[in-house]
C-alpha cells in the first residue's frame, strides 16, 4: 500500500481461523478505502493454507501464525506486533466484513476530536446497509446483560458515547 505522510498510520488487526474466502473478500475490501496510510495483520490461527495464499495475492501483508488462542488471543497477539512495529493507530477487526471506502478518515476525525479514547464503528447487516447491527451498547452488570445498540441508520445520525465495545470495529 502507498503510504501518504500527512495521515497517521493505522495498523489493522485481522484475527482468522481458517475463512480463506472471507480473509480475501476482506483483503480486497481494503484495496477500495480512500486512506493509504495502513498496514495489515492477519493473525492466522487455522489450517486452511491461509498464510500462503494471502502471501501470493497480498505480498505486503503481515501474517503471524498462531495456535487456536480465540478471537481475542490472535487480537491480543497482534496489536502487541503492531505496538512493536510503530503505529499511530490499531484498528481491530473480523475477517467476514467489508469496508465502507470511507472508514478510515472517518474514524480517525472522531479519535482526534476524542483524544486518548476507544472509538467504535457502526456495523451494518451484510445483506441491508440501512440496518446497524451494532452501535455499542450498554452493560448491565446486575444481571450480566448487554443490551446492544441496533436498528436502522437513522436511529444513529451522530457519534454517541457508549458503555460497551465489541472489538471489532474498535
Amino acid at each position: 500500500m502507498p503510504k501518504t505522510a500527512n495521515q497517521p498510520k493505522i495498523t489493522i488487526v485481522t484475527p482468522v481461523f481458517n475463512g480463506l474466502e472471507h480473509t480475501l473478500a476482506f483483503l480486497e475490501s481494503l484495496q477500495k478505502v480512500d486512506y493509504k496510510n495502513f498496514d495489515v495483520i492477519i493473525v492466522d490461527m487455522g489450517s486452511d493454507g491461509t498464510d500462503k495464499v494471502i502471501a501470493k495475492e497480498y505480498p505486503k501483508t503481515i501474517v503471524l501464525k498462531a495456535g487456536n488462542i480465540f478471537w481475542s488471543g490472535g487480537t491480543n497477539v497482534g496489536v502487541k506486533e503492531a505496538i512493536k512495529r510503530g503505529t499511530d493507530y490499531i484498528f481491530t477487526i473480523n475477517n467476514d466484513v467489508t469496508l465502507h471506502q470511507d472508514i478510515f478518515k472517518n474514524l480517525i476525525k472522531a479519535a482526534q476530536a476524542e483524544g486518548k479514547s476507544l472509538i467504535g464503528c457502526k456495523i451494518y447487516y451484510m445483506n441491508d446497509h440501512d440496518r446497524v447491527w451494532y452501535f455499542g451498547g450498554e452493560l448491565d452488570a446486575r444481571i450480566a446483560d448487554v443490551r446492544m445498540h441496533n436498528g436502522r441508520n437513522e436511529d444513529f445520525p451522530n457519534r454517541q458515547e457508549t458503555g460497551v465495545l465489541t472489538g471489532m470495529g474498535v
